[in-house]
């Protein structure tokens, strides 16, 4: 007895499971002229009909009706026939089990949460005609591992990919011209990116936490944001060409109308820099955490009469660990609040005598070893 209801056991599974494998059929969908209302399936493996017949007339299926395919927790692939030309938000949100998609017709736009949750989504495939990926369109779509925009593409919308956390790849044809902010917030994975070799804005915290990425070049960036690169802790290299305000020396950031320093990558490999001359400031938080940094040389010019003196901004060397010193040809007239917080391995910093260092600056904060050095004396300001 028991063999013989294991052995049923066993048929009904299988039953099941070619049951679930099969592909849809026509019955399984319901449709109002061309619209498609509802589906009815328990396939894996869905392919929305072209068109269907009614009453001996031929309808071709152009549209989807909204809800009908979200939160379906069993399908695993689908095709979305050529008539089909948009879609409606949270269309396939919440399908879980989703791995495969294909648009056999030109969609323009993929909107808001389009793929939202999507957690086993690895290939979408776009027919040309794509302009535009709507806000969080594949937001925690965490099997994703590349993602090439087709050509056409224009814009990518707020937190697009946010939380994509195997994103590796990302590639930008030449058109995308807005990347919104929060677009590949949390990739951790992230370790590639081209960028359009035409124009392009970037929104605030674009990248942050994409732990992964090291290498970065924004040249055809109109907008350098230094918060955007700050977002980037492990960010090695740097290349901005180009650029009517900004370009890149060795992979460090120089705003070239101000001739202020303004960023240096945190995972930078070299220990030793020293400032490209011309440079009249270091710019707040540049150098916030260098690891590898131990020793920086600033040999400015000194212009008294025109007070043209080079400057520390606010925060400048903050989270320095291995700083040991700064060394300059005594050009340097302001150090700014906690300029060199969090140094515990600094020493020495060379300034010129007439330095104004605010009673409260804190510039020094646990940073307890580190003094001011002129050609007269040394000193520490009090807190």
């Amino acid at each position: 007895m028991r063999k013989v209801l294991s052995l049923l056991f066993v048929i009904f599974i299988s039953i099941l499971i070619v049951g679930c494998d099969k592909k849809s059929n026509i019955d399984d969908f319901v449709f109002s002229g061309s619209n498609l209302v509802e589906y009815k399936g328990t396939s894996e493996n869905v392919e929305i009909p072209e068109s269907y017949e009614k009453d001996g007339t031929i309808i071709e299926v152009q549209s989807i009706k909204l809800g009908v395919f979200s939160y379906n927790s069993v399908i695993k692939s689908i095709v979305v026939p050529k008539g089909v030309t948009s879609l409606h938000e949270n269309m396939f949100a919440g399908c879980y089990s989703l791995e495969k998609v294909e648009f056999k017709g030109s969609i323009k736009y993929i909107p808001n949460y389009c793929f939202d949750r999507c957690y086993n989504l690895t290939f979408v495939n776009f027919s040309s005609g794509l302009k535009s990926i709507g806000s969080h369109a594949f937001n925690e779509c965490v099997s994703l591992e590349e993602f090439i925009a087709p050509m056409g593409v224009e814009t990518l919308g707020e937190a697009a990919f946010k939380s994509c956390v195997s994103l590796k790849k990302v590639e930008l044809k030449s058109g995308v011209n807005s990347i919104a902010k929060r677009c590949f917030e949390n990739c951790h994975a992230l370790k590639t990116i081209i960028f359009p070799k035409t124009e392009y804005t970037i929104g605030e915290a674009a990248f942050k936490n994409c732990t992964s990425l090291t290498e970065i070049n924004l040249s055809n960036c109109t907008n350098i944001n230094v918060y955007i690169l700050r977002s980037l802790p492990n960010l090695s290299k740097l290349i901005v060409e180009d650029n009517e305000i900004y370009k890149t020396y060795d992979s460090v950031l120089y705003n070239e109308e101000t001739k202020t320093l303004v960023f240096y990558p945190p995972k930078k490999k070299d220990k030793e820099y020293t400032v490209l001359d011309g440079t009249k400031a270091i710019g707040a938080s540049a150098f916030l955490n260098a690891v590898n940094l131990k020793s920086v040389n600033i040999n400015a010019p000194i212009d008294v009469e025109n007070k043209d003196h080079f400057k520390i901004q606010d925060n400048a060397f903050e989270g320095c660990e291995k700083l040991n010193e700064v060394i300059s040809n005594n050009s340097v007239f302001y150090v700014g609040y906690k300029a060199f917080k969090d140094c515990p391995n600094l020493k020495k910093v060379v300034v010129n005598d007439e330095l104004f260092v605010p009673s409260n600056s804190k510039v020094f904060e646990n940073s307890p070893n580190a003094m001011f050095y002129s050609q007269n004396s040394q000193w520490r300001p009090e807190n």
